[in-house]
């Protein structure tokens, strides 16, 4: 951090604009690791200004000129923000998450499918779990909306991410799946709540095809709890005959 800093005293925006970018986006993961190793406010601190090197870097990195290193660096800010926003109990919570999912998209409007398919998939996980954590947190229509577009990252993660070549991303990604359109379920009525409830109890199906006992202890025991109150929700919700 200090050397970065030093560095950062002779190339200066205004006569090394490449450079003072580039020693911006270095500086982010050195503030990172040195975050990772702090706690409380002193975290908080840190996580700000990681955020605040690739928001830096964004002024000269733009999607016009230099869109991969630009597409880089949104996706190193998302993650920041989804730190900071998962270790944040402030009103700024939802405003973060709000963020995090807008840097990941424009992350997603350069790294496409056919160039990068698994950088891609990432992404699109990454993207899932922004909207997920911000509906979650937001009410009404707008919560239901969001939590519906997570659901549709998800699905786009696990075109790439199958059970077949990257089982525990599929797995981790069907368990997301499950718990968004349980979510989204919730904040439904009648037939379309009964079909969101029944695609998730599929996707926690899903996810314990790879999570087993044996393997993966913890996790099943959190799916099998998920699907047990999907399926309650389920039988409640069916009009007895």
């Amino acid at each position: 951090m200090e050397a970065y800093g030093n560095a950062l005293e002779v190339r200066a925006r205004q006569q090394f604009p490449q450079a003072w970018a580039e020693t911006q986006n270095n500086l982010g993961p050195a503030l990172a690791a040195r975050a990772e190793r702090s706690d409380g406010e002193e975290r908080r601190r840190l996580l700000g200004e990681v955020a605040e090197a690739y928001r830096n870097a964004l002024q000269v990195h733009t999607r016009e000129h230099t869109a991969q290193y630009w597409a880089l660096t949104q996706n190193n800010l998302g993650a920041t923000l989804a730190t900071q926003a998962a270790r944040s109990e402030s009103e700024e919570n939802i405003s973060l998450w709000r963020e995090a999912a807008d840097a990941y998209g424009n992350a997603l409007q350069i790294v496409t499918r056919e160039q990068l398919p698994l950088y891609w998939a990432a992404l699109q996980n990454n993207l899932g779990n922004a909207l997920a954590a911000q509906g979650e947190r937001t009410e009404g229509e707008a919560g239901r909306k969001l939590l519906a577009q997570a659901a549709e990252a998800y699905r786009n993660a696990v075109q790439v991410h199958t059970r077949t070549e990257f089982p525990q991303d599929w797995a981790g990604e069907q368990a997301n799946l499950g718990n968004t359109l349980a979510a989204e379920g919730e904040r439904s009525e009648g037939e379309v709540r009964r079909e969101l409830l029944v695609q998730a109890a599929e996707a926690f199906r899903n996810a314990l095809q790879v999570y087993t006992r044996e393997q993966f202890p913890y996790r099943e025991s959190n799916v099998q709890a998920s699907l047990s109150r999907v399926l309650q929700e389920i039988t409640s919700s069916t009009p007895n005959k």
